[in-house]
């Protein structure tokens, strides 16, 4: 048995993903595609655009197997964390053969090479590092020019001028990351790239076909007319878009903004929080707030050397009060405490069985598992997703009335594929 998994955040699950899902299988042959992917807070510091259910459906319509949940100290943290956490759980889990991920370029051999040079971290890399730091670039800058120079004193000549440019696209940054994870974990999942189609990540113009989750996003804020996203999304998220639409019930990064305020009407924690160093912290209790939404917050505490993504990350653990200190003892000693599954397809019962004759990690089907089937110094970081979703819960209802189940009660979704799997994959 052959098992392919994907980190995704599906936020929404378009066609793009599908042909992933297809390519994946195709390439590794997999008989199973196990997808784990972001609940209800994404990386960029967000909540998702839509319910976690509501993705998972429509992965496992469109060609997943299994979705199982990212806990959320992972899924709203920067592209190293998000990756080796990730990366840590499905190799835990026991049954992935190959670990697939996009790309701009699809070329393996090429980040593979960048990945062992991030790994191993020369000394004149580091300094190189160090000498663009103190010019006061943001890190992800920092590196990338760094690497750029070193590759170039080396005379590595692979890496074209359109490769740098290339490098700075998100999926290729991933890429690199979910490689390095790879490497540092020894984990024995094979790595595959399947180029990205037609469209960027952050490509905000809508095509048919395949259109990036930020351009779907975009049109559905700006749009009365939905129609059109019927051409680049699959028609489960279809039906599920024009039911947010119509129920009021889709979020975006500004419905934190009363939670902040909230949280600010107190005193901040002691000790830094996630993604939030004490300079910021120092610099957002000056800050006149209080007719601020979060992302002019964010906005304001942004400067050259820390991006704008970062500091909405840092401002939801704020919210959550995820500390720096909590997640990095967590991380340290036990990175992954274990995997909520969302949903699964009823003909992969061979895949589940397999799991649980294989994982190393309680895999919580009920919420109300976790309680017992998680151990207790690893059980805060499942009260961390419980907290995630009941915010998430409380935002939907406060923005729309809509009344979601409460995370500690949501069992996962069970689709009979063979009778409703989507067939408009992308080609």
């Amino acid at each position: 048995m052959k098992t392919a998994a994907i980190i995704a955040e599906y936020n929404p699950f378009h066609k793009g993903h599908a042909y992933h899902i297809e390519k994946t299988r195709q390439e590794t042959g997999a008989d199973y595609i196990v997808a784990i992917m972001s609940g209800d807070f994404v990386q960029r510091g967000a909540p998702a655009f839509m319910d976690k259910y509501d993705r998972a459906r429509a992965a496992l319509l469109s060609g997943c197997d299994l979705v199982v949940e990212l806990p959320v100290i992972y899924s709203s943290s920067s592209a190293e964390f998000f990756a080796s956490g990730a990366v840590a759980l499905l190799t835990r889990l026991g049954v992935c053969d190959f670990l697939s991920f996009g790309s701009e370029e699809g070329r393996l051999d090429q980040l593979s090479f960048l990945a062992d040079l991030l790994v191993s971290e020369p000394e004149e890399y580091r300094l190189l590092l160090k000498e663009q730091l103190k010019k006061g670039l943001s890190y992800p800058k920092a590196r990338e020019i760094a690497l750029s120079i070193y590759c170039k004193s080396k005379d590595f000549c692979q890496f074209s001028n359109e490769f740098w440019d290339c490098l700075k696209q998100s999926n290729n940054i991933l890429a690199l990351e979910y490689l390095k994870a790879l490497k540092k974990q020894k984990s024995p999942m094979t790595p595959i790239t399947i180029s990205r189609k037609n469209t960027s990540y952050h490509d905000k113009n809508l095509y048919d076909g395949i259109s990036s989750a930020t351009a779907i996003r975009h049109f559905f804020l700006e749009h009365e007319d939905l129609s059109p996203l019927n051409n680049c999304v699959p028609e489960s998220t279809y039906v599920a878009i024009k039911k947010c639409r119509a129920n009021h019930c889709f979020l975006d990064v500004d419905d934190l903004t009363p939670y902040l305020h909230s949280t600010l009407l107190h005193s901040l924690p002691k000790g830094t929080i996630w993604d939030l160093n004490q300079e910021l912290e120092n610099r957002l209790s000056r800050l006149s707030w209080a007719t601020l939404t979060f992302s002019e917050i964010a906005d304001q505490l942004k400067s050259r050397q820390i991006t704008g993504t970062r500091i909405s990350r840092g401002l939801l653990h704020l919210i959550l009060n995820l500390s720096e200190s909590f997640f990095m003892e967590q991380y340290e000693r036990n990175p992954a405490p274990y995997l909520r599954v969302l949903g699964f397809c009823k003909e992969s019962q061979p895949l589940l069985k397999a799991i649980k004759a294989n994982s190393q990690i309680p895999v919580i089907t009920k919420p109300a598992q976790g309680k017992t089937r998680i151990p207790s110094l690893d059980y805060p970081v499942f009260e961390m997703d419980l907290r995630a979703g009941r915010l998430y819960q409380s935002m939907i209802f406060q923005k729309s009335g809509c009344r979601l189940p409460d995370p500690l009660s949501r069992s996962p979704l069970v689709i009979k594929k063979d009778s409703v799997i989507n067939k408009d994959v992308a080609r």
